[in-house]
């Protein structure tokens, strides 16, 4: 086994086991927290970051592997793909989310 395929294996064990577990954990943590009256950002916000960095490894793995590494056109597949991901992805989320904020 390479060093490449160890260190592949490790980000994939990281993104795909270890940080939606420790966000699960800091979850449940945040609602016990809130249900005691005590002070639960602290936990909630590093559930989310677990989950952030969970996800963007994803997506960096997925913008990074669509091209072979000697392609000349891997950045701009790269970029493109990143921008139809926030077009297609995070703008509707990020208008469905104003929605609901304006019927509450």
């Amino acid at each position: 086994m390479s060093f490449y395929n160890g260190i592949l294996n490790l980000t994939n064990w990281s993104g795909n086991v270890i940080l939606p577990t420790l966000a699960a954990l800091f979850i449940a943590i945040a609602i016990l927290q809130f249900s005691r009256g005590h002070s639960y950002s602290h936990a909630l916000y590093g559930g989310f970051l677990c989950l952030m960095a969970s996800g963007l490894l994803r997506a960096f793995e997925t913008f990074a592997s669509q091209r072979p590494w000697d392609n000349p056109d891997v950045y701009w597949i790269a970029l493109v793909s990143l921008v139809d991901w926030l077009c297609n992805v995070i703008l509707p989320l990020y208008a469905a989310l104003q929605v609901a904020a304006g019927a509450v």
